[in-house]
């Protein structure tokens, strides 16, 4: 019981009222925590989306530049990217 009336920072003997209003500030206090967490998350998403969609396109082989035929150094044919 100790554990828990020290989470919601209130005292279980000073009647049910209290522990109620306790109740109502932790969760508008976790609501608040929750609307910080998703402007968070779309700030981070904005600026993580280009990467992401080259990490995709690197991952499924698309190449912007037409590779050229070359050779490698010791001789043997390739294709290069410039």
């Amino acid at each position: 019981m100790r554990g828990v009336s020290k989470a919601l920072g209130s005292n279980f003997s000073k009647g049910f009222f209290q522990v109620s209003v306790s109740k109502l500030e932790v969760m508008s206090k976790q609501k608040e925590n929750k609307w910080s967490n998703y402007a968070l998350r779309i700030i981070v998403n904005t600026a993580s989306h280009p990467f992401e969609y080259a990490k995709v396109l690197i991952q499924i082989g698309y190449e912007p530049i037409a590779p050229r035929p070359a050779k490698t150094f010791f001789g043997k044919p390739a294709l290069k990217i410039t």
